[in-house]
């Protein structure tokens, strides 16, 4: 399984898989090729044996179930219908560690005097998943908070290594005076715990 920016799960193939959290290399899923007829139904069974070096966490897989692909006759267009079934398997006393960094702070050209257009990629460092939310405050050179911006809870959980791209808008009522300006984001948890912070500088 990987993460896309903006949370979606996505399917990587297992030639491609180099996730330090994956548990599909212990896992299997049985039976691997079926047919159903109308109205029928299939249980199908996961299993695998978590290896001794597997470290403490949240470890991750997407079980994707597809049929073959079926052709149009008249306008021979083949098509593929899934479902993705998300495996989250927890490590048995682990120390769940939620921790994470902003990688990525920029205002998005051009600036205006009377609203700033703020991208934060914030990653997920610890090893485990958790949903975010973001904030940012407008400083003028004295340091004084002109206003604030946030951006709500991550519509899903980040899951280890994966980042988050949360866009912010932050508006004044009246447009800014020429001189140096500082927006300062953070990054927190649902309790509103603070994971990371970082500066951006500009001049109107």
């Amino acid at each position: 399984m990987s993460m896309s920016l903006y949370g979606s799960k996505n399917v990587v193939p297992v030639d491609e898989d180099k996730y330090a959290f994956s548990a599909q290399p212990f896992l299997k899923i049985t039976p691997a090729f079926f047919h159903l007829e109308p109205g029928e139904s299939q249980n199908l069974l996961i299993e695998g044996d978590v290896p001794d070096d597997v470290t403490s966490g949240t470890w991750y897989a997407l079980a994707e179930v597809m049929t073959n692909i079926t052709e149009d006759e008249a306008t021979k267009i083949g098509t593929i219908s899934a479902i993705e079934i998300p495996i989250l398997l927890t490590v048995s006393g682990s120390d769940l560690i939620r921790t994470g960094e902003i990688f990525d702070l920029q205002l998005d050209k051009p600036v205006s005097a009377q609203q700033q257009n703020l991208s934060l990629t914030f990653k997920n460092t610890g090893n485990t998943h958790f949903k975010v939310l973001a904030k940012a405050d407008l400083l003028n050179e004295n340091g004084d908070v002109l206003t604030s911006a946030s951006a709500p809870l991550s519509s899903n959980s980040i899951i280890p290594e994966a980042s988050y791209l949360f866009k912010l808008n932050i508006k004044t009522e009246e447009e800014l005076m020429p001189g140096d300006y500082l927006i300062n984001a953070t990054v927190a948890l649902e309790d509103e715990s603070v994971l990371a912070s970082k500066e951006v500088k500009f001049r109107i």
